[in-house]
């Protein structure tokens, strides 16, 4: 009797045993803090990157020299190569050139018109924001917004699959995992020139292809 009530009143231990039942949580936390930070910056590359190439784009796309394949396709590479993100695997870069368009020639845009798509990158499931030009989509930016008449938008979307540290929670949870950022510029010369074609470069303009080079 006397042996079991010193079984039932021992102490040593108990703070190793609190410890076991509470350190599947503490690594929960520390995993999940982890998780969060590193989902932000993939983020902030992300938005940086599309900001940085849609710029790129509208300044030497309205000046009067104008944008060659060969450049956009050097632009698109030093994009995925400098990013901070691998953007070579499982990431998307679509860069898409709308216009206004005026069909009755009233001065008043009726419609946003896709003028061309470039490609980049190997994830060529991701969704399209603006949709696929050799679909003849129906552009709808964000807010609706109409072109005015001749007015040109260049617009990046970069899209990339998020390799989660903690894939098993996010699957149960429901949370996606690819992320998107876009970003969107004017024109900044008051002209606007289709693509140059460059001797011996093919055009990275098919939607469902990968684009490495």
């Amino acid at each position: 009797m006397n042996r079991l009530f010193r079984v039932f009143n021992e102490t040593r231990g108990v703070a190793l045993v609190e410890f076991a039942i509470c350190l599947p949580f503490i690594l929960m936390m520390m995993t999940g803090g982890i998780e969060l930070g590193n989902s932000i910056l993939v983020h902030i590359r992300l938005e940086r990157s599309a900001r940085n190439l849609a710029d790129m784009i509208a300044r030497r796309a309205g000046d009067f020299e104008g944008l060659s394949e060969r450049e956009l396709n050097a632009m698109l590479l030093i994009t995925r190569k400098g990013s901070g993100e691998d953007l070579d695997v499982d990431s998307r870069i679509i860069v898409t050139t709308l216009m206004g368009q005026d069909a009755d020639s009233n001065g008043v845009a009726e419609k946003n018109v896709i003028q061309w798509q470039r490609f980049g990158g190997s994830y060529v499931s991701a969704p399209l924001i603006l949709g696929c030009w050799n679909n003849m989509p129906k552009p709808v930016l964000a807010n609706d917004r109409q072109l005015g008449a001749g007015e040109t938008l260049f617009h990046v979307q970069i899209t990339k699959k998020y390799d989660p540290l903690m894939r098993v929670l996010f699957d149960a949870m429901g949370v996606p995992t690819s992320y998107t950022r876009s970003a969107a510029f004017r024109g900044r010369g008051s002209i606007y020139r289709n693509l140059l074609t460059s001797p011996g470069v093919e055009p990275h303009n098919t939607c469902a292809k990968v684009y490495m080079a």
